[in-house]
């Protein structure tokens, strides 16, 4: 193994690393300072049931004899066909903020609570028979029904069925700036169904879209009035493609992503250079975070399985914990091979160099944040509710960085400890030319007149695998767009060699708390928008294990030897 650097030698001056997270800082609190747009969930779980039950008992319907289940509808994706990500994406960019502040909470509808009502016995049709209840953030709750197709119903005529329809959206009075635009049939063994869609006038223009208003009539039982808007056939073939083209970088970089922490956890194996300590703690923490979320989860794994067609809960949760298994042997085997490459510094200067990883991390983020704040704007400030739908919210929203903290500081400890061993810790003092030399001999091809050596060619692959490595890292996991995604990614890139040369060549255990100053920041800020009851206590718990574990991580890898 490499010999590497002891001591606080190569740390920079106390006053350029302050600058830095000052600096740094004072980005990510510009980016941060933009509002979310997105309202409160009022209502936790039991408060929705306890409102689903009620619309039930009005429907005469006994809620205790069907199979009760519930879950968080964001309203920010993909709803069955509803709503999705794209409509909001499209009305905040081509429509504006002040049209898209107008529609929401209608056409653009907020977060809600979903609860629905099963049966699993009797003939098919009790089965297919489903009671849906949805609850607004406010409290307010919704109920529709579905229906089996023979079902038996009413055999409305369309002038029946649209008196129907009208009265459900307010009298003609209410609806005279509807404009009809069809009004489908279809019949049903028992019953006619009928679809009666409207363009909203009032709205207007959407930039070539519209607002459009549809009712579904079951025989004579009228559904909940569904609006959303509609984007031009145009925009969206070209948002398609654009999707594709994201899918097409994301994809890759994620699989090379994952290979490279294969990779790292499988070739780092060796006893004689292999922190046991750090293995079991760093997987121990990985395991305990997982099941505890799973257990956490359970109304929404719940959720899921409950419906005809669904996998077994034993089979599904089985598979779950496999994959926790091998999440977390995987992070421990990775943690104990950078452990003993990335060990070995002397506690002198502890304070020094603690401030000097939180600053870094702090520069690295602000970065990051102008980046997404001069090239992003694709998508309205949007708040996550998915620890909401949890058992215990806070618990959720706590656990929910441990995971993503240590996967990301492991890679890039694996990336750093990768490149002094290729370099002898950079030691060569012609290495950065190395790849200079060797862009050029690419670009002139056979007739360059450039002599690479050996030595230089392991460095300059070094340094490209630096800057690939930091792309990979640095973008956000879903990117919604692909020049902010390019951008952070190159910029990332670039970062971790900057880094690597100025300081972390020297001393890569600064990456635990570069990763915690660059981690903690988005869960204080998640927390903040207080979206849910709960949020800012997980969020200040999640900052606090992620605090706690880096520094006892960093601590292990620094004490005197």
């Amino acid at each position: 193994m490499a010999s590497r650097p002891s001591g606080s030698s190569g740390l920079p001056s106390l006053p350029a690393v302050t600058a830095i997270g000052l600096a740094g800082l004072g980005l990510w609190a510009y980016a941060a300072a933009a509002p979310s747009l997105s309202p409160r969930l009022e209502v936790n779980r039991s408060e929705a049931e306890a409102a689903a039950r009620e619309v039930l008992a009005a429907q005469g319907v006994d809620p205790d004899e069907w199979t009760e289940s519930s879950r968080v509808q964001s309203g920010f994706r993909l709803d069955r066909g509803v709503l999705s990500r794209r409509l909001h994406r499209f009305v905040w960019n081509e429509a504006g903020e002040q049209r898209y502040a107008a529609l929401f909470g209608e056409y653009l509808p907020g977060p809600r609570w979903l609860v629905r009502y099963n049966r699993f016995e009797g003939d098919a049709a009790t089965r297919v028979l489903v009671h849906f209840v949805w609850v607004g953030p406010d409290g307010a709750p919704q109920y529709q029904r579905t229906l089996a197709p023979d079902a038996a119903g009413a055999d409305l005529s369309e002038e029946e069925a649209r008196t129907l329809v009208l009265a459900a959206l307010g009298g003609p009075g209410a609806a005279a700036h509807l404009c009809e635009q069809r009004a489908h049939e279809r019949r049903r063994p028992a019953r006619t169904d009928w679809t009666f869609a409207f363009r909203d006038e009032a709205v207007g223009d959407l930039a070539g879209g519209g607002a459009a208003v549809t009712v579904h009539v079951l025989g004579d039982e009228v559904l909940p009035v569904r609006r959303r808007v509609w984007a031009p056939r145009e925009w969206t073939r070209a948002d398609a493609q654009r999707r594709v083209r994201l899918l097409l970088a994301a994809v890759p970089s994620t699989i090379a992503l994952e290979l490279l922490l294969v990779a790292g956890a499988v070739l780092g194996w060796r006893r004689e250079a292999f922190d046991f300590r750090v293995a079991l703690a760093a997987g121990g923490v990985a395991l305990g975070a997982a099941l505890a979320a799973l257990a956490n989860d359970w109304p929404v794994l719940m959720f899921r399985l409950l419906r005809p067609g669904q996998p077994r809960i034993g089979a599904a949760l089985a598979g779950d914990l496999i994959d926790a298994g091998l999440a977390a042997g995987l992070l421990g085997l990775l943690a104990g091979h950078v452990a003993a490459l990335a060990a070995g510094a002397s506690a002198t200067g502890r304070a020094r160099a603690t401030w000097t990883g939180l600053a870094l991390g702090l520069g690295f983020r602000g970065a990051l944040a102008l980046t997404e704040t001069t090239l992003g704007g694709s998508l309205p400030p949007w708040s996550t509710y998915a620890p909401a739908g949890a058992a215990v919210p806070w618990l959720a929203a706590a656990l929910a960085p441990v995971h993503g903290y240590l996967t990301f500081t492991l890679t890039a400890l694996l990336v750093v400890t990768s490149a002094n061993t290729l370099t002898a810790h950079g030691t060569t003092r012609r290495w950065s030319a190395a790849a200079v030399s060797l862009v050029f001999a690419g670009a002139n091809g056979r007739h360059a007149r450039v002599t690479v050596t050996a030595v230089q060619a392991v460095q300059a692959t070094a340094a490209v695998a630096l800057v690939f490595a930091g792309a990979l890292l640095a973008p956000r996991t879903s990117p919604d767009d692909l020049l902010e995604w390019a951008a952070a990614g190159l910029l990332g890139g670039v970062l971790l060699l900057g880094a690597w040369l100025w300081v972390l060549r020297r001393h890569p255990a600064l990456v635990v708390l570069a990763a915690a100053a660059m981690t903690v920041p988005d869960v204080l800020d998640a927390g903040w928008d207080r979206a849910y009851g709960g949020a800012l206590p997980g969020s200040l718990l999640g900052a606090a294990v992620v605090s706690l574990i880096a520094w006892r991580w960093f601590a292990h890898l620094t004490r005197a030897r």
